[in-house]
Parts: structure tokens; C-alpha cells; sequence
């Protein structure tokens, strides 16, 4: 794994000017370089034609006079920044394909309302009035004729005759739905544009960075003038220089030597000088870095054994940051023995659910480690959750097992929200599932506890529909002890209480029926199988209105009752 140490600052008035002009110059030459590779190669692309001779190596280091190091880094970092860009376009074009597939379900939902409308609508004309009772309309007779009625969660509309009813609200309400489908279809029509561009386009990049570009139309707030404007981008996009390693070089890399007992930094600039920045020093992380230049130096066949370490150079302004990129080994007492269990994390955006699993893959015990990330700035919340990664990992390491997390990608479920409700978007938009995830692996590599991936299918719905109340847990807890027994590669079969809604085919995965069952029981609300699925008949019996089921509840667990225990309660 590699790992990338900062040093301290080194200002400008500390170095010789000399050293400065030439630093500059190296930088300047370097980034006009590696900006040419990524504009050849991304005319080469759009058109077909190359316009250099030979290869690209060749032709960036004939153009710019640099030697064959130098032009290795800057063409490296062009082809590196054209490798982020395709995966930048396919996760885009994901991106438009979850907004696609939420539009075109919030069509089918309007669509459905639509057709339901105009039958009522017909029924009135017809004077047989027939209302759809789960979209909430109700038709209460009186003395005087009818009254209608639409229930709703928080209000309730009534109209005291029938034509009241179709044109005050039924009227208005089909013309307002097909203007919504019309802008929905719209809006479908320019994301499937969106998506055709995506795939045909070759993009290209700003350097400099868009925003900085942006602020010379905005003077009177950012700049002075567009001189400093211009001065200032230049600096932007002409202050950094990253140098890969090499694992032949003496010190791993051939421009940048670094040497210890002095604490200086010996550079060879672009015109091959010898250039030197004093009392440069890594705060966090000298002695990793002191250890790994002592093994390369001490290496005997370099070329085999050695360590490459890259370095970076970035400008500032006033001083210089020096970065070092080293290979980080392994811990040498990586704990991966699922002999005494493992820890299964469930993570969520305001808690980490963990359970003990011991080598049985019984529950030992169950809890979460609580935070909100509510109004918190972007360096609060990584200080929050590193502080969270830190308190499970000491749990990890107290009871000496191994960490098994699930493997959840969050791009379609944060891009595909548009119509869902507030609450549940902020959730999710406040779940920072990767920064969680990057700092248990960090901090569990530290600390010498192996971390295992499994996959996150039907997790919560096997803990919501088999341990929650088994267990007495909440469904997180529940889910965090089905990572913990995927884990150990245990399997999770249906329970012989919900068999009857499901079943079992020849050479099929038992995942099949789970998904079977969350497809049938997706309206029951979680805390719903606290109540029912302990009665005497699977889900369902006479008394079940009384557990505080909402009807349409209610309406999904006699769906898939069987007649014969329908007729057993009616007895």
C-alpha cells in the first residue's frame, strides 16, 4: 500500500534566489509538458491524427529539451489524468442512468394516478360513481345526497355534491397531472440526450482549475485587476511537479535524494543543476520515511529488492510542500484468524452498528457507536468519523478478531433521489459511506487487524426478517450480525415461518428466496416485525389489526396468506 507523508513548510526567504529561479523554471517547463501530452493525446482522440511523430515519450522530449526522467513523469501524469477521466465519464453516465430510472418511475406512478382519475372522472359522467379508496377518496352518503371525501396524512378535502367533486378537484387535478408527465417526459428526453453525449465526447480538463478560471468575470469580488488574475492562474496551473520513483535509483528516484542526519533535499532541475532546500522534514511519518531511503540504500540487487519513492514539489506562494510517496508494508502481526469470530459493521449515516460473532457464528453481544454530522463542516466530519473508525477499531483489537464490512456503492442511491422525500435524500446525502470506510482500513492496517469484504446483498432484510426480534436488536444490529456470519461464509437459510411465502427451486441460490420475500413484504414497516412474525400462523392471524398495522400493511400480509389459514382463523 502506498502511503504519501508531507513535510513542513519551506519558505521562500529561507532559500537562495538562485535556488528559486530554478525551481520555477523545473516547475514551469515541467507543467507545460505534461499539459502538452494531455492536449496531444486528446487531439489524437477526437480526430484521429497524430499531431506528433513517433511516439509520444519522443516527441515531449524533443519539444521541451528534457531528459528522459523528467519526460517519463510528465507523460505518466498526462496519461494518468486521461485514465480519471474515463472512469469520471463511465460513473457519469451511471449517474444519468439511476436519474433515468427514477424518472421513469415517477412516470408510471403519475401515469397510474392519471388513468385512475379519468375512470372515476367517467364513472361520475356515467352517474355511477366509483372512487379508488387507496388513493384516500371516500363517498359518504347523506340524507341530502353524497358527500366526497379525500383523506390525506395531514388534511382532509370535502365536497358536498357530486359536481363540486369532478370539477373542482378531478378536473383540475387530471390537467395538472398531464402537465407533469409532460415535463417529466421532457426531462427524460434531455437525460437520454445527456447520456448519447456522454458517450461520444472526449472530454478535456481546465488546468488551473474551472473555479480560478471562473473568477476573472467576477473582479470587483476575487481580483484586483485581470492582470493579477492572469499572473496568479499562470502560477496555479505552473506549481506542481510530481516525479515518479525508480526502484534502480540510489535513494528510489533519480531527481529527488533525500538526506537524513542533514535534513536537506538535493533536486536536479530540468537544466541539471544541483539544487538544495534545507531543514526539510516530514512531521508525521520522518521516521517511515527514514527507514525506507536506509533499506533502499542498504538494498544489494536494487532492481529486484528496491523501493521506488516518488516525490512531489508544490509551490505555495510564499514556501514550498514537499510530499514523499513511500510503499507502506504490511503489518507484521496482521490478525486474520476467524477461529475465535469476527466483528460484522453495518455503517449508517449517524451511527456504526458492530456485533460480536464468535467462532460459532452465534451473537455474543450487540451496539452502536453514535455521531451527527448535522451542520458540520467537510474537516469536521472527517475528524468526526476518523475519531469513530478509531473507537471500533480498539474494540477489534481488544477482542482480537478481525473487521467484516460490506461493499456498498452509494453513486445510483445519492444521484437517483430526486423524487424521493426530504428526509430520506438528507440522510443519504449526509452518508458518508467511503471516508468511513477509508479510515477503518486505515486505522485497522495500523493497528494490525485484517478487514474483510462481503457482499451487501439482502443484509438488512435476512436481520430485519430472521434475528431482529429473535435477538431483541434493531435492524441495523441485525444487519451488522449478517455481515458478521457472511463473513464466515455461513449461510442464511429462510426460516421455516416465512418458507410458506416462498420456495425453493433445484440448483437455485437461497438469496433467491430472500429476494422473494423482500419483494412480498417491502410495505411492512420494520418495527412491524417486532409484531407479528411470533404469531401463531406465519405473519398473520384475526388480531392482527391490533399491532398498530396501517392498512395498506395489512392489505400486503393477506395478499399472500393461503385460504386454508384463512379459513382455520375464520373457524
Amino acid at each position: 500500500m502506498k502511503k504519501c507523508y508531507f513535510s513542513n513548510r519551506i519558505y521562500k526567504h529561507m532559500v537562495s534566489r538562485d535556488v528559486n529561479q530554478e525551481l520555477s523554471h523545473s516547475l514551469h517547463l515541467y507543467d507545460q509538458a505534461m499539459r502538452a501530452a494531455y492536449a496531444w493525446q486528446t487531439k489524437h482522440l477526437r480526430t484521429g491524427n497524430k499531431p506528433y511523430e513517433g511516439s509520444l515519450h519522443l516527441a515531449i522530449k524533443k519539444r521541451f529539451q528534457l531528459d528522459d526522467y523528467y519526460t517519463n513523469s510528465a507523460v505518466q501524469q498526462a496519461n494518468a489524468l486521461r485514465t480519471s477521466q474515463k472512469e469520471l465519464q463511465a460513473l457519469y453516465i451511471k449517474q444519468v442512468d439511476g436519474t433515468i430510472q427514477s424518472i421513469q418511475k415517477k412516470l408510471k406512478k403519475e401515469r397510474s394516478k392519471l388513468t385512475a382519475l379519468q375512470n372515476m372522472k367517467q364513472s361520475i359522467v356515467d352517474r355511477k360513481p366509483k372512487l379508488h379508496k387507496r388513493m384516500g377518496y371516500r363517498v359518504y352518503p347523506t340524507p341530502s345526497g353524497a358527500v366526497y371525501a379525500l383523506h390525506r396524512k395531514n388534511e382532509t378535502h370535502i365536497w358536498f355534491s357530486r359536481y363540486l367533486f369532478e370539477h373542482r378537484h378531478l378536473d383540475k387535478e387530471i390537467k395538472r397531472l398531464k402537465a407533469r408527465i409532460g415535463q417529466l417526459q421532457h426531462r427524460l428526453l434531455r437525460q437520454e440526450q445527456k447520456k448519447e453525449k456522454l458517450k461520444q465526447t472526449i472530454s478535456s480538463a481546465l488546468f488551473g482549475s474551472r473555479s480560478f478560471f471562473r473568477k476573472q468575470y467576477t473582479m470587483d469580488q476575487d481580483q484586483k485587476s485581470h492582470v493579477a488574475w492572469r499572473q496568479a492562474f499562470r502560477h496555479k496551473r505552473n506549481a506542481r511537479m510530481i516525479i515518479s520513483g525508480r526502484k534502480d535509483a540510489k535513494y528510489g528516484n533519480f531527481v529527488f535524494q533525500y538526506d537524513a542526519p542533514s535534513q536537506t533535499l538535493h533536486i536536479r532541475s530540468t537544466t541539471g543543476r544541483a539544487l538544495v532546500l534545507p531543514y526539510v522534514y516530514v512531521p508525521y511519518g520522518q521516521d517511515r520515511m527514514q527507514e525506507s531511503i536506509a533499506t533502499q540504500l542498504s538494498c544489494q540487487n536494487k532492481k529486484k529488492d528496491g523501493q521506488s519513492m516518488g516525490w512531489s514539489i508544490e509551490d505555495h506562494g510564499t514556501y514550498y510542500i514537499i510530499k514523499c510517496i513511500v510503499e507502506e508494508p504490511e503489518h507484521p502481526h496482521l490478525n486474520h484468524s476467524k477461529a475465535d469470530g469476527v466483528i460484522g459493521v453495518d455503517l449508517n449515516y449517524n451511527h456504526i452498528a458492530f456485533s460480536h460473532v464468535n467462532g460459532q457464528g452465534q451473537l455474543l453481544s450487540s451496539s452502536c457507536l453514535y455521531f451527527s454530522l448535522e451542520g458540520k463542516r467537510s474537516g469536521q466530519i472527517i475528524k468526526i468519523l476518523e475519531a469513530e473508525a478509531i473507537r471500533l477499531v480498539d474494540i477489534a483489537v481488544q477482542r482480537n478478531k478481525p473487521i467484516v464490512l460490506e461493499v456498498l456503492d452509494t453513486t445510483l442511491s445519492k444521484s437517483a433521489g430526486r423524487y424521493r422525500n426530504r428526509k430520506q435524500n438528507r440522510r443519504m446525502s449526509m452518508f458518508a459511506y467511503k471516508k468511513m470506510q477509508d479510515s477503518i482500513y486505515s486505522r485497522a492496517a495500523k493497528m494490525g487487524v485484517a478487514v474483510f469484504a462481503v457482499n451487501p446483498a439482502f443484509t438488512s432484510q435476512i436481520g430485519k426478517m430472521k434475528y431482529m426480534k429473535q435477538m431483541h436488536i434493531s435492524i441495523h444490529q441485525a444487519a451488522s450480525y449478517v455481515i458478521g456470519r457472511r463473513g464466515m461464509n455461513l449461510k442464511e437459510q429462510v426460516p421455516k415461518v416465512l418458507q410458506t411465502y416462498t420456495e425453493r427451486k433445484d440448483g437455485e441460490h437461497h438469496w433467491k428466496q430472500w429476494s422473494v420475500l423482500t419483494k412480498r413484504f417491502k410495505a411492512l414497516r420494520p418495527h412491524g416485525f417486532y409484531h407479528v412474525s411470533g404469531q401463531s400462523y406465519p405473519l398473520f392471524n384475526k388480531e392482527i389489526c391490533n399491532y398498530g398495522l396501517t392498512q395498506a400493511e395489512r392489505d400486503v400480509l393477506q395478499k399472500y396468506v393461503p385460504k386454508v389459514w384463512l379459513e382455520e382463523t375464520e373457524i
